[in-house]
């Protein structure tokens, strides 16, 4: 039987790079929320994704795809739902932290290798590059904290 190439993870892959890339089109590009200093722009647009996220992004692979979602949200206590929301927030701000940095390392690397000026940008930020970029960081965060889920549920189990 040969095996489908657009498997849920894929498409949901490919939700996730649109959104960030759509995301940064329309603040990063479309508006001048974050004008004032670097670290502004990095927490409206982690802000704005993580909206973006929590409320159109997650609810239409949660009910479009058959991927493991975090289970029934009716069910959750208010305060649990509070503590999600804000920890999701948190987990994408820090994301378009590490996005930033990789844009940063990347750049500079480019003006001592081709020998520019100090404050030449070589990439600029753009939709296409930061879907990627945050795709993979998304990717690697969720595992990560995934792994430790795992590790935890683990030594409490052993601890029984």
């Amino acid at each position: 039987m040969k095996k489908k190439f657009f498997t849920d993870r894929r498409i949901e892959s490919i939700i996730r790079f649109w959104a960030a890339g759509a995301v940064y089109f329309f603040i990063g590009w479309g508006t001048q929320i974050g004008s004032n200093s670097y670290l502004d722009f990095i927490f409206y647009l982690g802000v704005a994704m993580a909206v973006f996220e929590m409320f159109v992004v997650n609810p239409v692979i949660r009910l479009m795809l058959n991927v493991r979602t975090t289970g029934q949200y009716m069910d959750v206590p208010i305060l649990k739902k509070v503590l999600y929301r804000l920890g999701y927030v948190f987990k994408t701000v820090v994301i378009m932290l590490v996005v930033s940095a990789i844009y940063n390392i990347i750049n500079q690397i480019a003006t001592l290798v081709l020998s520019l000026p100090e404050k030449t940008t070589v990439i600029p930020g753009e939709p296409i590059l930061f879907g990627i970029f945050y795709l993979v960081v998304y990717r690697l965060l969720e595992g990560f904290l995934n792994n430790i889920k795992y590790k935890m549920k683990d030594v409490n189990e052993n601890d029984k």
